[in-house]
């Protein structure tokens, strides 16, 4: 039985030929027609079988260009390659860091089977790729979703990279390291080359306009090298995301609304019993240039 679209659309182009075959075979070719008839009557059955138990498609395009595309169309088999890995790798690493803040490697591994997806095909204009990965309709909704939502994360990121150093900060401060570290490493393989790309999603598209802008994105997402500032503060909880290890606080004083992550070495995490009381909250403040400061929660008690 076939278990993907693509091979749905095989099997379809193959019943259309033996249909042909068949209608151009002698009735008196006996054996020629049972051969094909055969065949048909398992192609027949393998479709059946797909049509009563459709798949969900989960599918993004990426286009290249620059300096690996060449003039006649082809692309650097080395650059595809990394290019590629790095960008379904992205995609992986974004989805991760929206279901969970602490995993160890086993739990990584087996998380990260829910957003493998595999190349379909290619298509011309630039150099471009249909990247997708198919869910049957009896399993749950979570995978699917979970991977459309990666996606769209990943095109989110991409697009705040490019808009301002502002926008890149506040992508960075809502996503975990390793998953900004993976949408960099997507970016500087890139960069690198000289290339530059487009993806689209769900009919909407995000493009950069040259490799110049691929890296000034590429900047403005890179690994943080500052120091954290230890800094206490009265505020009070305003929202808690325990699965993300997140806080939304207020600083009494100013009035201003921040969130933070909360330190692994924090055992317990706020929860709704925690919001509305003034707390003294002890931060760990890191911030790279211009960017806005991303935040830590160390400890914190009630006044």
């Amino acid at each position: 039985m076939t278990t993907n679209v693509h091979d749905y659309r095989f099997l379809l182009a193959e019943r259309g030929t033996l249909e042909r075959m068949l209608k151009e075979t002698p009735p008196e070719h006996v054996i020629d027609r049972a051969s094909l008839e055969g065949r048909k009557e398992e192609v027949d059955e393998e479709i059946a079988a797909f049509e009563a138990a459709p798949t969900r498609l989960v599918e993004t395009q990426i286009a290249f260009r620059g300096g690996p595309v060449t003039d006649d169309g082809g692309m650097d088999a080395d650059f595809t390659g990394k290019a590629l890995g790095a960008f379904t790798d992205a995609i992986a690493e974004v989805g991760i860091s929206q279901v969970a803040a602490e995993l160890d490697s086993r739990q990584r591994r087996r998380i990260r089977r829910s957003y493998e997806m595999v190349v379909r095909n290619t298509f011309r204009g630039s150099f471009g790729f249909q990247i997708e990965r198919e869910f049957p309709y009896g399993v749950s909704p979570e995978g699917p979703d979970a991977l459309e939502s990666a996606i769209g994360g990943l095109k989110s990121i991409l697009q705040a990279s490019a808009d301002s150093d502002e926008a890149a900060a506040d992508a960075m401060a809502e996503t975990d390291g390793r998953a900004m570290r993976s949408v960099h490493d997507f970016l500087d393989t890139m960069a690198k080359r000289g290339a530059y790309c487009a993806m689209r999603f769900k009919g909407d598209e995000f493009r950069f306009k040259n490799a110049a802008e691929v890296q000034q994105s590429a900047s403005r997402v890179a690994p943080r090298k500052d120091e954290g500032v230890d800094k206490e503060m009265v505020a009070v909880f305003h929202g808690v995301l325990p699965e993300a290890r997140r806080v939304e606080f207020v600083i009494e004083e100013t009035g201003q609304t921040l969130v933070g992550e909360v330190a692994n070495s924090v055992k317990d995490l706020p929860t709704t019993n925690d919001l509305g009381p003034l707390m003294m909250v002890r931060t760990r403040a890191r911030q790279a240039g211009a960017r806005k400061p991303v935040y830590t929660i160390m400890d914190w008690e009630p006044l």
